[in-house]
């Protein structure tokens, strides 16, 4: 009995962290939006280091301005496939048997999408405010959900390859 509880108390524990995380993923991203629609003029760079800018807009469209002209349907498959997708990571991070890293890499994928999905779906845009660039190649506008995004995809992509290799070393043995 005692075992049950405590491995029952664990992975509640451990559910709890991911719960976390997102909603502290969730909070920052939406906080510096707040701050970025209350103090940034729209449209003009306001430069904060070399290769470096604040640069208010609101995204309308996809990743990187794309379905951005408007159509019903575009704005339907860009809310619905976000909350589709969210019903499978919260399965990945609570029902599934991956690592942590797996999770967490979840996780921060799953905090931007949905501070970005709130963006969405309560203004019908997305707020973009930072803009990195080198010399006159900029990286589109981007904010700090789409920052949890990529970085969370970036991790699955490392962790899944490192899985793949391991497997790939096991059968070679």
């Amino acid at each position: 009995m005692f075992w049950k509880n405590l491995k029952r108390y664990k992975l509640v524990k451990k559910r709890l962290h991911f719960s976390l995380l997102i909603i502290a993923i969730v909070l920052l991203d939406q906080t510096t939006k707040l701050i970025a629609t209350s103090y940034l003029p729209y449209s003009q760079t306001i430069q904060i280091l070399p290769s470096f800018n604040f640069f208010l807009i609101f995204n309308a469209g996809a990743a990187f301005s794309i379905l951005d002209d408007g159509f019903f349907w575009q704005r339907l498959l860009l809310i619905g496939v976000p909350f589709a997708a969210l019903f499978f990571f919260f399965h990945l991070i609570f029902l599934s048997d991956q690592s942590n890293y797996f999770k967490i890499s979840i996780c921060f994928i799953t905090g931007g999408a949905i501070g970005n999905l709130i963006d969405r779906v309560f203004s019908g845009y997305v707020v973009d405010f930072i803009d990195l660039y080198v010399t006159i190649y900029h990286w589109p506008t981007f904010n700090i959900a789409d920052a949890f995004i990529t970085i969370g995809a970036s991790v699955l992509v490392i962790v899944e390859l490192r899985s793949y290799f391991r497997e790939i070393m096991k059968e070679k043995k």
